[in-house]
């Protein structure tokens, strides 16, 4: 219902074709394509967390780690404490903000894919996502080939 199914048949079509070419070309837009599309689902996301005022205001974390699939005993004692809720979904909002940062910066872009593994790392623990750090592993380094194209192609200092 949050569009991880499409999005995760978008990376692996993208990727099919890189793969199934033999011309560079096609292969450097199937890896650039992969790359923004997938910076950008973290900005998308978090247009529409911020859009929400049960995001913004962190009930909509704190009914997440109340969910019997979701929830674990550390998380429904978090759950009780609103503040920490609202850090943690305005956290999650201002990173997914910055994934545009990843694009204009190799520097960045590495610093975003460790501190992006580490929240799907968590996410894959804690609240048992497990596909988003598949999907997340097969996109980032077409979110890193985005960087650098773009940073060379802007002439952007790395």
């Amino acid at each position: 219902m949050n569009a991880a199914d499409k999005f995760s048949i978008t990376i692996f079509l993208s990727l099919s074709i890189f793969w199934i070419s033999n011309d560079l070309n096609i292969k450097s837009i199937a890896l650039l394509y992969t790359g923004i599309i997938s910076a950008f689902s973290y900005v998308f996301a978090a247009y529409h967390k911020i859009i929400s005022p049960v995001w913004r205001n962190g009930k909509g974390l704190t009914g997440l780690f109340k969910t019997e699939y979701y929830g674990n005993s550390t998380l429904l004692k978090l759950s009780n404490n609103i503040f920490y809720c609202q850090f943690l979904s305005w956290g999650t909002i201002i990173f997914q903000f910055s994934a545009v940062i990843a694009l204009l910066s190799t520097t960045y872009c590495l610093v975003f894919g460790v501190l992006s593994s580490l929240f799907h790392i968590f996410n894959s623990i804690a609240l048992r996502i497990r596909g988003f750090f598949l999907v997340f592993s097969a996109a980032f380094p077409c979110i890193y080939y985005a960087s650098t194209v773009i940073v060379d192609f802007i002439n952007i200092p790395k």
